[in-house]
């Protein structure tokens, strides 16, 4: 008896939606665009996050030591530096290493390549590199170290401020978050009203039917419930085409967007592919959410006939 019901229910729900199919069409592309605009605010957010992680990943305080530093005085100071609070990691580079770095920055530059050969020993000396733990600790980070004794053998403290970078960052991030989030919220509510419309409209079309129902005894829910799985159909559909297509316009986009920011940093297609079952699972709720409500308020002035 339950498949039997579950049976009808479903085949009333498809009769609906073949009988108004063009306003099936029209729904789909409503939520479609509704979920495009969602996971480009959703790529965004991803996007911002991981430029400022990578940012935060290459901050760092650069000690120079001059050359003939004896290594003792390096070590005591690696070991200073370890002991700070703010401290991620401190390596330790060799004036060899030191020198083989400068040679491969400068690799095209003729001038300095002839000037290093005439060099009978190494100019440079090692070098301290510290790591802050995180971003908001980096400025503690400098300040600590300006703080200790090296000794006079230290040729130059360097370090980059980002904090400009990342608060730019963060406001054009912030702003077009807001387009997009204001354009989600437009499609969103355009997607309720057409699929409550649409419901409706099924409703209306399915009022004779209704009323012979309603005077054999069937039951509000056993009237309700065609028009909730068509609800649950529109969700179904419209995500499965939209990540079809949005898969496509990605690998695409991929190529494109390579041309702006290192591929290291954030890949778009492989951002959604690592993320795609919580987001796939989290929009199918929300769908469902919407659209079965919207069902239940559509049917409600109907199913009291």
């Amino acid at each position: 008896m339950f498949f039997i019901t579950t049976g009808r229910i479903i085949k009333f729900a498809f009769q609906n939606i073949f009988r108004n199919l063009w306003l099936f069409l029209v729904t789909l592309t409503i939520i479609i665009l509704s979920l495009f605009s969602i996971n480009i605010l959703i790529g965004i957010n991803g996007l911002s996050q991981s430029v400022i992680d990578n940012i935060t990943e290459n901050l760092d305080v650069s000690i120079y030591f001059k050359p003939q530093t004896p290594q003792e005085v390096i070590d005591i100071s690696k070991s200073k530096i370890s002991q700070i609070s703010y401290v991620r990691e401190v390596e330790y580079i060799s004036p060899d290493q030191a020198l083989e770095f400068f040679k491969q920055k400068h690799k095209d530059d003729p001038l300095i390549q002839e000037s290093l050969k005439e060099l009978e020993e190494n100019p440079l000396g090692a070098i301290l590199v510290a790591r802050a733990d995180s971003l908001d600790n980096f400025k503690k980070l400098v300040e600590e170290i300006k703080k200790i004794d090296f000794g006079g053998f230290i040729d130059e403290l360097e370090f980059q401020d980002n904090e400009l970078i990342i608060d730019k960052l963060n406001s054009i991030t912030d702003k077009f978050t807001l387009v997009i989030t204001i354009v989600s919220i437009v499609f969103i509510i355009i997607s309720v009203l057409v699929v409550f419309n649409t419901i409706r409209l099924g409703i209306y079309s399915h009022q004779e039917e209704i009323s012979i129902m309603r005077l054999v005894g069937a039951s509000s829910a056993y009237i309700r419930m065609p028009f909730i799985v068509e609800g649950i159909i529109y969700a179904l559909f419209s995500l499965i085409i939209f990540w079809v297509i949005f898969f496509a316009f990605l690998y695409w986009f991929d190529g494109v967007f390579a041309g702006f920011l290192d591929s290291s940093i954030f890949v778009p297609s492989k951002y959604y592919f690592d993320n795609f079952l919580r987001i796939f699972w989290q929009e199918l709720f929300l769908l469902l959410v919407v659209n079965i409500t919207s069902a239940v308020v559509a049917t409600r002035k109907y199913t009291q006939i």
